[in-house]
C-alpha cells in the first residue's frame, strides 16, 4: 500500500475491531462483540486529550491500530513525551506497510503535540516489529524493564498466559 489515506482516529463504533485486533496481540481469535466494560474503557479512552488510538481502515475493515498518550513532563523545558502501545496489523495485511503509515501518524501526532521523543517497548521475539521501528528511525539506546502487576504470567521472558 503506498498511500496512508486509510490511517484515521478511531470512533466509537471501531471498539468491536479493536477489541478483535487487540487480542491477536496475544494469539486470540476473539470474534465476539466488545463487553459492555470495554466499550466504557474505549469511550474513556476517546475522550481524552492527550491521547489518540489511529485505525488502519482499508475499505470499511478495520486492519490494524495504535495508540499513543501524551505524557506532561517537568524536564526538557516542560515538553511532553508520548508512549507508545499496541501496534497491531491484521496478519493477513501485515507487510503492506500498514504499520508503518500508522507509526508515521503517530509521530505526527506526536509532533504536533511538542513532545521531544517517543517511547515505545517491543517484545524481543517480535523481530518484523522491531524492523519498521528501526526503519522508522527508532533505535534501542538503554534497556527497558517491566513489571506485571496483575494478570500475566511471565516465562522465559515474555507474556505467556493470563491468569
Amino acid at each position: 500500500m503506498t498511500n496512508e489515506n486509510y490511517v484515521r482516529p478511531a470512533k466509537s463504533s471501531d471498539v468491536d475491531d479493536l477489541v478483535r485486533l487487540l487480542e491477536l496481540m496475544h494469539d486470540g481469535d476473539r470474534k465476539a462483540p466488545a463487553s459492555d466494560r470495554e466499550v466504557e474503557i474505549f469511550e474513556d479512552m476517546l475522550g481524552q486529550e492527550n491521547r489518540q488510538v489511529l485505525v488502519a481502515d482499508v475499505d470499511g475493515e478495520v486492519i490494524g491500530t495504535v495508540d499513543v498518550v501524551v505524557v506532561s513532563n517537568l524536564s526538557r523545558d516542560g515538553s511532553p513525551w508520548a508512549i507508545v502501545e499496541n501496534l497491531v496489523v491484521d496478519p493477513g495485511k501485515r507487510r503492506l506497510g500498514i504499520g508503518r503509515a500508522l507509526m508515521e501518524a503517530t509521530v505526527r501526532f506526536a509532533e504536533a503535540k511538542g513532545c521531544y521523543k517517543i517511547q515505545l517497548i517491543s517484545n524481543s521475539a517480535r523481530t518484523n516489529a522491531q524492523a519498521l521501528y528501526r526503519s522508522l528511525e527508532f533505535n534501542a539506546p538503554v534497556d527497558g524493564f517491566r513489571r506485571y502487576l496483575r494478570g500475566v504470567a511471565v516465562v522465559s521472558g515474555k507474556p505467556d498466559e493470563q491468569r
